[in-house]
């Protein structure tokens, strides 16, 4: 009998407990012919840096598995990055174990998340601003459509994101005292790995005052304390809020930091007109397919939304 395992190809650790699938075995056997799915194979050695499973149970040394299923074989490997290893042999149908076990080896990498933001203004006053607009640097810098060089790749509507969803304008033009403007932070995670526990923080800007209760009475919430002020929308996966934040330090995700405020978060930078903050977790999904506008998966994008009033 001659055990033959495909060669796995490099793939990102999943982490913490979470398995990838095992390469599929097969082999040639004299008598019994092609030998892979339905068939026996006993595992002779088990990794040491992961655990094997079975159809989701544990696999022992010298254990046999009869009618193979490889959907079932997986792998938890240890996190980082690391080459894990073990050896298998096929049994025939006499029960004849292969002499010569074969080597399965699955490497593993480990990638940074990649999280884009793009910030948009959604509407003065009454007035919805549903333009599509992809940020450039070959303008003019006082241009409505600029954006600094380093984030023209991100600014663009097309891709990676979903079709039509980084709506606003990057420049609202004049602007009186008095208006109320709104600002949409929108993030997508588009890296080879989940972005876990990120805090998106967003400064005010100088020249105009947050509005600490644009959303008060407006549901779902996430877990804020009752009867506290709403500044602060989030969506995860939709075109609009999913829930609605408060301002205060409470158990829900958002937060908003008065001006000076010494609490705040040092990776926000200098607080001088306050701060949003918001944590959010996302899947990644390197390759958004934005000509379709489907999202997959559903939750790898979404945005940060508040309002303030012209100072």
């Amino acid at each position: 009998m001659m055990l033959i395992i495909a060669p796995a190809s490099l793939q990102t650790n999943p982490g913490g407990t979470n398995k990838s699938q095992v390469p599929t075995l097969s082999a040639t056997d004299p008598e019994d012919g092609n030998f892979s799915v339905g068939k026996s194979f006993k595992i002779i050695s088990l990794p040491i840096n992961g655990i094997l499973y079975y159809n989701n149970v544990a696999v022992t040394a010298n254990q046999i598995i009869s009618n193979y299923d490889p959907t079932k074989l997986t792998l938890d490997p240890n996190d980082g990055t690391i080459t894990v290893t073990f050896t298998v042999a096929g049994v025939d149908a006499a029960g004849k174990e292969d002499p010569t076990p074969a080597t399965v080896t699955m490497p593993f990498t480990t990638s940074k998340p990649k999280l884009l933001l793009v910030k948009r203004i959604t509407r003065i006053n009454n007035q919805d601003l549903n333009n599509i607009v992809d940020g450039r640097s070959d303008v003019s810098t006082s241009a409505a459509n600029y954006v600094s060089p380093l984030y023209e790749t991100d600014d663009d509507s097309d891709k990676p994101w979903p079709l039509g969803y980084l709506r606003g304008l990057i420049n609202a033009g004049i602007v009186k005292l008095g208006d109320e403007l709104e600002y949409t932070i929108y993030f997508l995670s588009n890296g080879l790995s989940n972005a876990t526990n990120i805090r998106i923080c967003d400064l005010v800007p100088g020249n105009v005052t947050f509005i600490p209760n644009t959303f008060n009475g407006m549901t779902p919430n996430d877990g804020g304390l009752p009867g506290a002020d709403q500044g602060i929308a989030l969506a995860i996966g939709s075109t609009t809020p999913t829930a609605y934040l408060t301002n205060v330090a409470d158990s829900d995700r958002g937060r908003f930091y008065t001006a000076n405020d010494s609490a705040t978060p040092s990776y926000c930078g200098i607080n001088t007109n306050g701060a949003v903050v918001v944590n959010i977790t996302v899947p990644s999904f390197p390759s958004l397919p934005a000509a379709t506008g489907s999202g997959t998966p559903a939750n790898s994008y979404g945005f940060v939304r508040f309002r303030a009033k012209v100072k």
